[in-house]
């Protein structure tokens, strides 16, 4: 069996999660670059000003990280299984 990116994207963000951890990263610049919700975190327009008191726990930084490189790997593999089938028939007809 083929292993999309559904496997190889949370993988990826894994490593950067445990080397956040570990305390390799300590001004969080890799997860920061690497974490769609660091990028909705620090998005005024997405959130607005109401977090600006809330803390999130990093943990669930890294959780939520994961499940959205899953859900983005999840939906590239869906398109590209979509186009190849697409082009096959074409090819086959």
């Amino acid at each position: 069996m083929r292993k999309g990116f559904r496997l190889w994207l949370p993988l990826l963000s894994l490593v950067v999660c445990l080397f956040n951890a570990f305390g390799y990263d300590d001004k969080n610049i890799l997860l920061f670059l690497t974490s769609p919700v660091f990028w909705l975190l620090e998005s005024r327009s997405f959130l607005g000003t109401w977090l600006d008191s809330f803390h999130v726990p990093l943990f669930l930084i890294y959780i939520l990280t994961l499940i959205s490189w899953f859900l983005i790997g999840l939906l590239i593999d869906v398109i590209l299984s979509v186009l190849f089938r697409r082009s096959s028939r074409r090819i086959h007809d």
